[in-house]
């Protein structure tokens, strides 16, 4: 439903283009069309000898038969609610273009509250209607929750920098004033001496705040430690720091479910990491992307997090990371993805496992994530990890290239038989060579899968997941259910064979 409804609201997009002329945000009334929309949403009339505003046009023109203008107003109201998140979602001229097409687009835009509670500071704001467009947002959004977006813009020279800088206090000078409504917050800086000026007109406590974002690009951090919100923040709920460090903005912690923490010039000690980790009382949600923390070679306590049902994890070095999968404790886990990951960051994965097996026993989803391409050793290691797993249930597989999961795909046709299992790569190389059909072994790799994501997916990976598939269904392992990004490249002819054995979904 939601892309079909993000497809109507592209077509509507396009015929409002069609009908603006100039785009005047302070404009009483929608401008005069160049050319009246047709197809879709009228049939083709002639128009009236001289031009008429679009709101007088039902006297020139017989009524419309099309469907758009039949629609009632929610339906049209949430045409335009997606049309704002997935087309221009931050610049916000989506709204203008479709408040310019007729007098009713327009009311029903206008007076819509929470079409317009996306706040946005960036690279277009340095048009003189940007200021006045975030002041009609305020306005027209009445007292809706805002969504707000800070995109600096100090990574150019130094005059750019200062002229970013004037542009941004101009626009916060409006917006603080409105900090009891923010609902969202995200922050994007390159150098973190810019980032003050927002910090320090940020009141000590902020009531309904759910979401904060702050990313910074240059690594380099500041001398100050910062205490935001310090009389609390009652709802905020998630956290993404990238690459920059907690100790330069130390955010309320104690009602946080989801929390991701980044690489960042000035890595938490041990006790930092532990406190920002068991601070909040109900995390579930966790995200560790390389080395958060600087510690020595000692073995870390066990840090326990009894919520934690989702954990993301892009090892950086090995002895930290060997520390990280030895320290957490997480019983309730459901989720884990790894990205970025090497064959020795795997083994230390699977070697954490084998002592405490089963260390995860509510484990139900694994998503792989690579960037270059799977080596042997990866794709062995990850075999062996699998053999510790035999809960999954569903399994993700992200990748540059289509065929860099093909020797997994192979190993899930069935694994080798017990005696196998220390050269198991040679022998699936062997033994799946020269067209030889896979039959049914005395033990299958993930014997509980019923679920498998693979992105992307070209010609080569279609046949060989079509083989997968028909396979464990003989074998009495079927999948039921096939996810991937896109499913528009595919044959018709294996679309429909798809259809016919598994539900097909997306990521």
């Amino acid at each position: 439903m939601i892309h079909h409804r993000a497809k109507v609201a592209k077509n509507m997009l396009e015929v409002s283009h069609k009908s603006v002329m100039h785009l005047e945000l302070d404009s009483p009334e929608p401008t005069e069309p160049t050319d009246y929309p047709t197809g879709l949403f009228t049939r083709p009339v002639s128009a009236p000898s001289s031009p008429s505003p679009l709101w007088q046009l039902d006297e020139h023109f017989p009524r419309r038969s099309g469907v758009v203008p039949q629609l009632p107003n929610e339906t049209l109201c949430a045409i335009f609610d997606e049309g704002r998140r997935f087309i221009t979602a931050g610049e916000g001229s989506w709204l203008i273009s479709v408040s310019h097409v007729c007098r009713r687009w327009r009311d029903v835009a206008i007076h819509t509250p929470f079409l317009w509670t996306n706040i946005y500071f960036g690279s277009r704001s340095r048009s003189p209607k940007a200021l006045g467009y975030i002041q009609a947002c305020l306005e027209r959004s009445r007292n809706c929750p805002l969504d707000i977006t800070l995109r600096f813009g100090d990574n150019g020279r130094a005059q750019e920098r200062e002229e970013a800088v004037d542009r941004l206090r101009s626009h916060l000078d409006v917006i603080i004033p409105h900090t009891n409504r923010w609902r969202t917050l995200v922050v994007h800086v390159h150098h973190f001496t810019s980032l003050p000026i927002l910090l320090d007109q940020l009141p000590s406590q902020i009531a309904i705040l759910k979401h904060i974002r702050i990313e910074l690009e240059n690594h380099v951090y500041g001398p100050h430690d910062r205490v935001i919100f310090s009389k609390g923040a009652p709802m905020l709920a998630s956290v993404e720091l990238h690459r920059i460090s907690y100790l330069s903005c130390r955010l309320p912690l104690s009602h946080l479910t989801s929390l991701v923490l980044t690489r960042s010039g000035r890595a938490l000690t041990l006790a930092e990491f532990t406190m920002v980790l068991t601070t909040p009382s109900s995390l579930r949600e966790l995200s560790l992307f390389g080395d958060t923390v600087s510690s020595g070679i000692d073995p870390w306590a066990s840090i326990h997090l009894p919520h934690l049902t989702a954990l993301t994890l892009h090892p950086g070095a090995d002895t930290p990371f060997t520390h990280l999968c030895n320290a957490l404790v997480t019983p309730a886990l459901e989720s884990l993805a790894l990205g970025h990951f090497s064959a020795e960051s795997i083994r230390i994965l699977t070697e954490s496992l084998l002592p405490n097996s089963p260390r995860f026993p509510k484990l139900r989803m694994l998503e792989l994530s690579i960037v270059t391409g799977l080596s042997t050793p990866v794709g062995a290691q990850i075999i062996s990890l699998l053999e510790e797993l035999p809960m999954i249930t569903e399994l993700a597989l992200f990748s540059f290239h289509a065929s860099e999961y093909t020797p997994l795909l192979q190993a899930l046709y069935c694994v080798a038989p017990a005696q196998a299992n220390d050269q198991m790569q040679d022998f699936l190389a062997v033994w799946l060579s020269g067209g030889s059909q896979p039959q049914p072994a005395k033990r299958v790799l993930l014997p509980n899968l019923s679920t498998i994501g693979i992105t992307p997916i070209d010609d080569a990976n279609i046949a060989k997941i079509s083989k997968l598939i028909s396979t464990r269904q003989v074998a009495g392992q079927a999948i039921s259910c096939l996810k991937t990004s896109s499913y528009d490249r595919f044959p018709l002819d294996q679309i429909q064979w798809l259809r016919e054995h598994v539900r097909l979904d997306y990521h």
